[in-house]
């Protein structure tokens, strides 16, 4: 078998990463006819995706003046790049219609494979990957240039360390672990840098204390006695959570939190936002920002102002303010009015720079990898970022527990010193006994193998 393939790309792909044409070293490249008309459909969206759909026809235009796409553009890593017009007679189930893009794209995929070089169709949309593999054309998905673990392997920012109780009391007394006694104690643990530490007594293991990783040592968390408007951190996880939160911007720009529902993550995030903003005097504003894939692309159409259009997509950002301040039922409305806090979907977050502001991006497991770099990206001068979300509850269709702009920055940056990160686990949801028993006992047969 030769060694080169040729990768044909679907519209999700281009739509997400139009610069993925240049991602295959020197393989070959193809797009059917039928992908260029979706992107030539998606390029008027104001959304993301429309600007990426603008992008990717830029590109292959780019190669258009250099010679015959039909015949084969050479790519700077070796390979071709061409779009394939033939094909239509290749062989398909008969119950499928012919004239559905994805099946044209199938179509297209059978059709090469009769050549001598291996044919693999990229496509982020599981449906078309499966209708592929039912007619023995190999399919994967675009991962952006890494394969990032599946779930239960993916970078959590704790880890559980066991000492003698000598050592734990005197680490409770403010003495940090040094980096030589912290190597021992890991033995073969990887220790990443401002990843959580439970350290628990080898005689003892009720008894045990909370640090953070710092050039090889385990120190002390800094502000675990911090009550943001009388809020007390319940578990390790939320200490571990408020530490990443407090920490100034210049040694913590970006904070990403994932975990389930009623980890009471998006409620930390805004309790330390504004704590921040009226009373340390931190950032200027707190900007809480929330992807939705459908909304993103339909907020043009709707009426009212920017403000009225975005409400509905923040109300649960409102319910966390509410709970924040039970006492002031009017607490967000105030907020708002005095510029404290700002609201922003997604589709209007393209090309700002931002500075002296806390953002929160809520739902972050929705954004794709090109969003959360965007954002990410844009982050100017006293600028913190709040990513926070659960990577299993995905409403974007083409995204989903190893690809999605949330787990894909968390395993980008895990190994930066300017992120700090903490996965909530399952036990420490605090929303409520009934929302904990629904956790342990509601979650569908197979879910976490999926995830």
């Amino acid at each position: 078998m030769p060694s080169k393939k040729t990768f044909v790309l679907d519209t999700s792909v281009l739509a997400d990463f139009p610069h993925a044409i240049y991602a295959f070293d020197d393989n070959d490249v193809c797009i059917a006819d039928v992908t260029l008309e979706e992107l030539d459909a998606l390029k008027t969206r104001g959304s993301e995706t429309g600007a990426n759909a603008r992008a990717a026809i830029r590109l292959i235009e780019a190669l258009r003046q250099e010679g015959d796409l039909t015949q084969g553009i050479r790519l700077p890593g070796g390979g071709i790049f061409h779009i394939e017009l033939n094909h239509r007679t290749a062989p398909l189930p008969e119950s499928w219609d012919s004239n559905k893009p994805d099946n044209r794209i199938i179509r297209v995929c059978v059709g090469l494979t009769q050549k001598t070089q291996p044919v693999v169709l990229v496509s982020n949309d599981a449906g078309l990957r499966i209708k592929a593999g039912a007619v023995g054309v190999a399919a994967e998905e675009y991962r952006a240039g890494q394969l990032i673990p599946r779930l239960n392997q993916q970078y959590t920012g704790r880890l559980q360390l066991q000492a003698p109780q000598a050592v734990v009391e005197a680490f409770l007394a403010g003495q940090p672990l040094s980096a030589k006694d912290t190597r021992q104690l890991a033995e073969n643990t990887e220790l990443t840098e401002n990843a959580f530490v439970t350290l628990t007594a080898l005689e003892d293991e009720h008894k045990s204390a909370l640090g953070r990783v710092e050039e090889g040592q385990v120190v002390p968390l800094q502000w675990q006695q911090e009550r943001m408007y009388g809020v007390t951190p319940r578990n390790a996880g939320q200490r571990f959570m408020q530490e990443a939160l407090l920490m100034p911007c210049d040694r913590a720009p970006l904070v990403i939190l994932k975990g389930a529902a009623g980890t009471a993550k998006t409620f930390f995030a805004i309790a330390a936002g504004l704590w921040q903003v009226n009373r340390q005097h931190r950032y200027s504003q707190v900007l809480a920002v929330r992807p939705n894939i459908k909304f993103d692309e339909e907020i043009g159409f709707l009426k009212g102002s920017e403000e009225e259009k975005i409400a509905p997509l923040m109300r649960p950002i409102v319910d966390n303010i509410n709970a924040l301040f039970p006492g002031d039922p009017m607490m967000a409305d105030k907020l708002e009015e005095y510029g404290t806090i700002v609201y922003q979907a997604m589709a209007f977050m393209r090309g700002r720079s931002i500075t002296d502001t806390w953002i929160i991006v809520d739902e972050a497991q929705n954004m794709t990898p090109t969003q959360a770099f965007g954002i990410i990206s844009r982050a100017g001068a006293g600028t913190k970022i709040v990513l926070a979300g659960d990577p299993t509850q995905i409403d974007n269709p083409y995204l989903d527990a190893t690809n999605n702009g949330l787990v894909y920055a968390a395993e980008k940056m895990k190994d930066s010193p300017l992120c700090w990160q903490i996965t909530l686990e399952d036990s420490e949801c605090v929303r409520s006994p009934l929302a904990r028993e629904a956790v342990r006992l509601m979650r569908l047969k197979g879910q976490a193998e999926i995830a």
